[in-house]
């Protein structure tokens, strides 16, 4: 089956990047050549991402000797949707790509807008955090370290009605 949605690499290289900022807060910024080698990545290729999320906010650069990236806001308060949104713009949905069609409305459009609804959704919900998480947990896939971090967000919020129902 051909593949129905892909990462672009400006886009992995993001998240990746993302996660090595998150994993070496510090004193000490990163330069995008350590990232780069780091991922296999060329250094252009990492300046012209980490340019992108710079333009957002989310992280900072540092000129001169020493200089580099380093992150900005917490990764519990980064989105992966606002990763996503900084590198490629807003997530659009591209509706149906056959042009012949003449079905007003068309349900293929439907479906492929319900679908890219919900990847923004679960971006959305999911933190650099949890992604970090996730490279250095024990889970065998991302979709038990997703099950997990849904299970823990479940039982959170039921304990916090839980307190919040006692008083």
């Amino acid at each position: 089956m051909a593949h129905v949605m892909n990462l672009t690499e400006t886009l992995s290289l993001a998240f990746h990047s993302m996660v090595y900022l998150a994993e070496r807060r510090g004193p000490r910024p990163c330069s995008a050549r350590e990232i780069g080698d780091h991922f296999g990545a060329t250094e252009p290729l990492v300046t012209k991402t980490l340019q992108r999320l710079l333009r957002t906010g989310l992280i900072r650069s540092c000129k001169g000797p020493g200089g580099g990236y380093s992150l900005v806001v917490p990764p519990e308060e980064v989105s992966l949707l606002s990763i996503a949104e900084a590198v490629e713009g807003p997530l659009k949905s591209q509706g149906c790509a056959l042009k012949g069609c003449n079905r007003p409305p068309c349900p293929v459009k439907g479906l492929v807008d319900a679908v890219t609804d919900r990847v923004s959704q679960e971006l959305a919900s999911k933190t650099l955090a949890e992604l970090v998480e996730c490279f250095h947990g024990e889970e065998e896939t991302a979709t038990e370290c997703t099950l997990k971090h849904r299970r823990r967000r479940k039982k959170a919020l039921w304990k916090k009605n839980w307190d919040s129902a006692r008083v």
